[in-house]
């Protein structure tokens, strides 16, 4: 008795192409859906979307941040034409051409890995702190803290 095995490789590769077919077509809808969400950020309405999003996570901060002209910068980064950062007598920083990524490989054992990049960064001036730098208990000035907000 002699068993066939050619059909049963023909069929284990025609699945296994089949799989990788279906993960290739995802992965390009996901490309197109970033893409429509970078497009639509572009837009008023999406502008104002994101400004709100940044308006909430900011406010306990004396600044603003006003961002621009996005678009996708390689798979996993957003790229923003010009960033502003504000206070209360007007903009102290812009950044032109500023890229965020984020490498997915170390968020698999719970790090996050983030790369800024800008093409121009300009201190206007020095910003401006509402709050008084108290020798008692040793706090600084201005505390950076990434806010608890979803996009």
């Amino acid at each position: 008795m002699t068993v066939n095995i050619r059909p049963i490789l023909r069929l284990f590769f025609k699945t296994l192409l089949g799989i990788f077919s279906i993960c290739f077509v995802l992965f390009i809808f996901l490309a197109i859906a970033l893409q429509a969400g970078l497009f639509w950020l572009n837009t008023e309405n999406g502008g104002k979307w994101l400004s709100n999003h940044i308006e909430t996570a900011m406010k306990d901060q004396p600044y603003q941040i006003k961002l621009n002209h996005f678009t996708l910068a390689g798979l996993f980064g957003v790229r923003a034409r010009t960033i502003q950062l504000q206070d209360q007598e007007g903009t102290f920083l812009e950044a032109h051409n500023f890229a965020f990524r984020i490498n997915p490989i170390p968020l698999l054992v719970n790090n996050l890995s983030v790369r800024l990049q800008s093409q121009e960064l300009t201190l206007l001036r020095t910003p401006i702190s509402n709050t008084t730098n108290d020798t008692e208990n040793n706090t600084p000035p201005l505390s950076i803290a990434l806010p608890d907000d979803f996009f």
